[in-house]
C-alpha cells in the first residue's frame, strides 16, 4: 500500500540485517530489534549460507516479526544485500549490521517523528558507536560513544552531494541506508531496468550516491536511532585499520563479484570509495535527477593526505591507487607531487579519550563500567543517556561532574601516550 501522509495507519518499517558466520553478535542485534515496541514492521534476516548456528539464533526468538532468509550459496556482500533488499515491502526500510543495533524505542519514535514531517523521502540520522569487547584494538574496546543533540534539519540532496564530492563532508550525511529509513519508492527509482540496485562492492557508500541522486530533499537527524557496533567481525575495520587483522577484508574483496570501477583503483580510503560510487550511479541508475561529477584530481590529493596519519599498510596501499589512478588519467606529475607534499607521519593518530565534546555534543565512555558488554547493552545505556540529558542537559556543573567521573580514563590515556613516546626516542 502506497504510504499516505493522511493515513492513521502506523508507518510500515523493514529492518533488513545481511549476515554470515556471525551468530554471536547477531542474537544480541535481534535483541535489539525484538525489544521495539511496535508492531507494523518486519526484521529480515538474510543469511548469506553460514555454517554456524545462525538459523538457530534466530529461531529462537519465536518472533513473528522476524523472516529469515537464505541464500543457499555463498554470494558477495552487495549480492546478499541485493538479496535481502526483495524482502523488503512497500513503507521505509533501513540494513543494520549483523553486530549493529536498534536504540530502544526506536521505531515508535521514527513513526511519530516520519508523520510530523510529512513522510519524507529519506530519513537519516547520526548514529551511536559502540566497539565490542572482542575487537582488535584493546584501548578502545567497550567504547560507547553518544550524540546528544537533538535537532533535525532539512537538507538537500544536490548540495550535499557536491559536498561529498568535493570531500566537505562524509556519505553518512546523505540519505545512506546503514543510517536511513528510505522510502520504498524511493529505492525503486534507483533501480536499473532488470531490477538490481546495488552495482558497487561497497553497498553502503554506493546506497547513499544513488538516493540522494534521485531525491530532492530528506532530513537530518542528530539524535540517534541506531547504534553501530564494530566487532572482530568487522568488514569495514579489517580494511581500513591494520593489516595483520585483514581476513575479513580479503575474503570480502576475493567474493567480490562487482568489479570496482575502471577509471579507478581499489584502496582502503574513504574519498576513492565515495568516488567509485560516484561513477557506478553515474553508469547504472537510470534517470538520476542530480548527477556531481568528480575531479580527479582534487581526488589523488585527498586521499594521499587522509592516508598519510594512517598505519603504514593502509598508507601504503592508498599511495599505491593512486599511483593507479593517475596513470590513467596522465595526472602522474600531480600525483608525484600530492605524494611528496603529504609524507607518512607514523604515530600521528589521536587517542580516545573519554568524555564530553562540547563542538560535537557527544559523550563518550567505556561501556563495561555500566555493565555492557555487547550491542543490545550499549543500546540500553546509550539510551538511558540521551534521556537523562534532556532531563538534565550538559549544563557547565553537568559537564565538570562528568569529565571528573571520567578522570582515571584521562589520567590512564596520559600515562599510556607518555610511555609510546618515551618507547619511539
Amino acid at each position: 500500500m502506497p504510504l499516505s501522509a493522511n493515513s492513521e495507519a502506523p508507518v510500515h518499517f523493514t529492518v533488513l540485517i545481511p549476515t554470515r558466520q556471525r551468530c554471536d553478535t547477531l542474537e544480541w542485534t535481534l535483541r535489539t530489534c525484538v525489544a521495539q515496541n511496535y508492531t507494523a514492521c518486519r526484521f529480515v534476516v538474510s543469511d548469506n549460507a553460514s555454517t554456524d548456528d545462525t538459523r538457530k539464533v534466530v529461531q529462537q526468538f519465536a518472533d513473528p516479526r522476524i523472516v529469515y532468509t537464505n541464500t543457499n550459496r555463498r554470494l558477495s556482500m552487495s549480492e546478499n544485500w541485493e538479496h535481502a533488499l526483495h524482502y523488503a515491502g512497500d513503507g521505509y526500510v533501513t540494513y543494520i549490521g549483523d553486530d549493529d543495533g536498534l536504540l530502544p524505542n526506536a521505531l515508535v519514535e521514527l513513526d511519530g517523528l516520519l508523520r510530523k514531517l510529512e513522510l519524507p523521502s529519506a530519513l537519516a540520522w547520526r548514529k551511536a558507536e559502540y566497539v565490542w569487547p572482542q575487537f582488535w584494538l584493546p584501548e578502545i574496546r567497550n567504547l560507547l560513544t553518544i550524540p546528544l543533540r537533538n535537532t533535525v534539519e532539512s537538507r538537500s540532496a544536490p548540495a550535499m552531494l557536491h559536498q561529498v564530492a568535493n570531500w566537505q563532508a562524509i556519505y553518512l550525511q546523505l540519505p545512506c541506508l546503514y543510517n536511513s529509513f528510505v522510502r520504498m519508492d524511493v529505492i525503486r527509482r534507483a533501480t536499473d531496468s532488470a531490477g538490481v540496485f546495488f552495482h558497487s562492492s561497497i553497498p553502503d557508500v554506493y546506497s547513499a550516491i544513488a538516493l540522494a541522486s534521485v531525491m530532492d530533499t530528506y532530513y537530518y537527524s542528530h539524535q540517534p536511532y541506531s547504534i553501530n557496533g564494530a566487532s572482530q567481525h568487522s568488514t569495514g575495520g579489517a580494511h581500513f585499520i591494520r593489516a595483520e587483522q585483514a581476513e575479513n577484508a580479503q575474503k570480502f574483496l576475493d567474493e567480490n563479484t562487482i568489479p570496482f570501477h575502471p577509471e579507478l583503483a581499489m584502496a582502503p580510503s574513504a574519498a576513492i570509495m565515495a568516488a567509485e560510487a560516484f561513477l557506478q550511479v553515474r553508469d547504472h541508475v537510470p534517470d538520476p535527477a542530480h548527477l556531481v561529477k568528480i575531479d580527479i584530481a582534487r581526488l589523488l590529493e585527498e586521499s594521499v593526505r587522509s592516508a598519510a596519519g594512517a598505519t603504514p599498510e593502509v598508507h601504503a596501499a592508498v599511495v599505491a591507487a593512486v599511483r593507479t589512478i593517475a596513470a590513467k588519467h596522465q595526472l602522474d606529475s600531480l600525483a608525484a607531487s600530492a605524494i611528496e607534499k603529504y609524507p607518512h607521519r607514523p604515530g600521528a593518530y589521536s587517542e580516545t579519550v573519554a568524555g564530553y565534546s562540547v563542538p560535537t555534543q557527544t559523550l563518550s565512555l567505556f561501556a563495561d563500567t555500566m555493565g555492557a558488554h555487547n550491542i543490545y547493552d550499549a543500546a540500553l545505556v546509550g539510551k538511558a543517556l540521551i534521556v537523562n540529558h534532556r532531563v538534565n542537559p550538559m549544563s557547565a556543573k553537568n559537564l565538570l561532574a562528568a569529565n571528573m567521573a571520567l578522570a582515571p580514563s584521562y589520567w590512564h590515556k596520559i600515562v599510556n601516550r607518555v610511555r609510546k613516546r618515551v618507547i619511539r626516542r
